[in-house]
């Protein structure tokens, strides 16, 4: 999605402002407390196959900025994924919000699938949006994030998220349970809506051969998780900065250590 309102994004991770107050992001949180050993083990090998497939573009290249052009190609490459999800994420907030022609064929090659899979997820399940792309907030526990849809769907009232990668992995539970969770919704007007009570969650996956409608289970269990992998992001950020204490100094004159006697006798 764009840039949330209210959402600054610096190399630490996204915060929202609301009035005079600071929220950390749900995703930000996510990914900041939730280890990704697949995702280090895929940045590896994306590494060592762009060092063995594009050698003829590196090979020119000072030691130095080859080393630095080699280690961001996993960057590159989610750089990529994340502007194709952004684009397809404005596309369908924008047909919801009836400011977008469904002309599939004006949009790249490369998101026509996904436009398509949504137009028939439109078609297949007719749902009733109430709210897209709403920011919520949780005082007490200090976070806040951007929620893709609610929407009445088959009968229930869902709390939902688009997902344009490859896959759909088991943390989407605890920021979808983040957002059910949430105190309440900030309007543009600087309103504060309390949040509503939901069905269930889901996640729509949008691929470019079709979508899958994914009940994702969001409760009380995975709040708790949530909030554990808040904590931890919470010392590595900052608590772990001030664990570690100074080096010991020994003093200038030390004192000799006290020997029982008959030592003593033999080292004098």
């Amino acid at each position: 999605m764009p840039n949330p309102r209210n959402a600054t994004t610096t190399n630490r991770g996204r915060t929202y402002r609301w009035r005079d107050e600071q929220f950390d992001s749900v995703t930000t949180i996510i990914g900041g407390g939730v280890p990704k050993p697949a995702l280090k083990a895929w940045g590896e090998k994306l590494v060592a196959q762009t060092a063995v497939e594009k050698r003829r573009i590196w090979s020119d290249m000072s030691a130095d900025e080859a080393v630095d052009w080699l280690k961001r190609a996993p960057f590159r490459e989610t750089d990529r994924a994340a502007v194709q999800g952004t684009d397809v994420h404005d596309w369908c907030e924008k047909h919801v919000l009836g400011g977008l022609p469904v002309v599939v064929e004006d949009a790249p090659p490369a998101q026509q699938g996904y436009l398509k899979a949504f137009l028939s997820f439109l078609t297949e399940h007719h749902p009733e949006y109430e709210m897209t792309e709403a920011t919520v907030y949780n005082r007490h526990w200090g976070y806040a994030g951007t929620l893709d849809f609610l929407a009445r769907i088959d009968g229930r009232f869902v709390l939902g998220d688009y997902k344009t990668g490859k896959g759909v992995y088991g943390e989407v539970a605890m920021q979808l349970a983040a957002y059910r969770n949430a105190e309440f919704i900030g309007m543009p007007n600087g309103d504060e809506v309390p949040m509503p009570d939901v069905d269930e969650c889901m996640v729509l996956h949008l691929m470019p051969t079709g979508y899958e409608l994914l009940p994702v289970t969001a409760g009380d269990s995975e709040f708790r998780y949530f909030l554990y992998a808040k904590q931890v992001r919470d010392f590595v950020e900052t608590h772990s900065r001030a664990v570690i204490g100074a080096p010991l100094v020994l003093p200038q004159d030390p004192p000799r250590p006290s020997l029982p006697p008959n030592i003593a006798a033999l080292v004098d």
